[in-house]
């Protein structure tokens, strides 16, 4: 048994009881050493995980579960919100889109609206984006905080998945700012030949990006300009669905007038 097993059996066991474990209920349950035992749930109390009642000396669940919780519900909450419109959005422009977020320094993809079973460009839920060359976690970073965009590109490894990849700090720096003054992002097979990607910012109430939305072309594609307006109103609608009230989505104040990086 391995010890992120056990550890996880632990917390189911804890979260199926109403009124708490004792230490020997799990040992007897998992037939481990009661050292083990003790250890697993030493530390996991430590870092706040379960909590020990002094009395009975039962251990229960701890209150940063819901902490780390609170994140998958905000990012389950985007999903629901956004997904009617991006079904009319894929619908209307007959291309995948999927909805991505980010957490704790990456960019995740959390929900796909696919126009054919057969589509020939796919993104699965739970796909990580590379900042270096997925234009949806670009957006998501070009709208950060300064400290978060240095910490995040003094880490990156520059990878060439195509020959149009971006392969320097200064170019890509150079594409983050390019992001802010059109309001959307583009890659033109930097990460797939054949595949072009268009993604757009959603905002929260507090104008903090929470969200890109992006569409996957063909090279080829024709009416670029016509369904990246058609995008760009889309996560403008999304952005309105979380708050983001009409004058804080305005260009004049999430466009154009931010600072060189």
């Amino acid at each position: 048994m391995q010890s992120i097993d056990r550890v996880i059996w632990i917390l189911e066991m804890l979260g199926n009881s109403r009124n708490g474990l004792m230490i020997t209920e799990i040992r007897d349950e998992l037939q481990l050493p009661i050292s083990s035992v003790h250890r697993i749930l030493s530390s996991l109390k430590e870092h706040g995980v379960v909590t020990q009642d002094e009395i009975t000396k039962r251990y229960k669940l701890g209150v940063k579960l819901l902490s780390i919780a609170s994140g998958l519900l905000n990012h389950l909450d985007i999903r629901e919100r956004s997904r009617d419109l991006l079904v009319e959005l894929s619908n209307q422009l007959g291309r995948m889109v999927f909805l991505s977020v980010m957490e704790q320094d990456r960019v995740v993809c959390i929900d796909t609206i696919s126009e054919s079973p057969n589509s020939n460009f796919y993104v699965r839920i739970g796909a990580l984006m590379p900042f270096s060359v997925a234009v949806s976690a670009q957006v998501l970073l070009a709208y950060q905080e300064r400290h978060v965009i240095e910490r995040i590109v003094n880490n990156m490894e520059f990878i060439p998945y195509t020959k149009y990849s971006i392969m320097t700090r200064e170019d890509f720096l150079a594409k983050l700012q390019d992001i802010k003054e059109k309001g959307y992002g583009a890659c033109l097979e930097e990460m797939q030949d054949g595949v072009n990607g268009y993604s757009a910012p959603v905002f929260n109430r507090d104008g903090k990006c929470i969200a890109s939305i992006t569409i996957l072309e063909g090279k080829t594609d024709i009416g670029v300009d016509e369904k990246i307006a058609i995008l760009k109103k889309t996560a403008k609608a999304v952005s309105m669905l979380h708050g983001c009230g009409e004058d804080k989505y305005h260009n004049d104040i999430y466009i154009g007038k931010s600072k060189s990086y």
